[in-house]
């Protein structure tokens, strides 16, 4: 194949399957596209712990704040149960945060 080869700069490798002597297929690569290697990181080197801290954070607290909705939805079933349980219900649900936090 001497001819270039005009391809979309989505392709990112042409493969050919071609039989070889022993009757078997083998893949031959005609093109392959340059620099499609794993891709680095856009974020300075100190912030990536900040960064990685500040997910976890946020994480945690979704887990929180998921579990406080649930037992606010239980404890309003009762007459003012979601004001009584309130101090029962937060600091569960924070346990809960604090759990998610220290397992990531």
């Amino acid at each position: 194949m001497a001819e270039k080869l005009r391809l979309s700069k989505g392709v990112v490798r042409v493969t050919r399957i071609e039989k070889d002597a022993s009757g078997g297929t083998t893949a031959v690569t005609i093109y392959k596209k340059k620099g499609k290697g794993k891709k680095r990181k856009k974020s300075s080197y100190g912030l990536r712990t900040l960064d990685k801290t500040t997910k976890r954070l946020a994480s945690a607290q979704g887990t929180a704040s998921d579990s406080y909705l649930d037992r606010h939805k239980k404890s309003s079933r009762k007459k003012d149960g979601w004001l009584t349980d309130l101090p029962r219900n937060l600091a569960r649900a924070g346990k809960k945060g604090e759990k998610k936090l220290k397992k990531n």
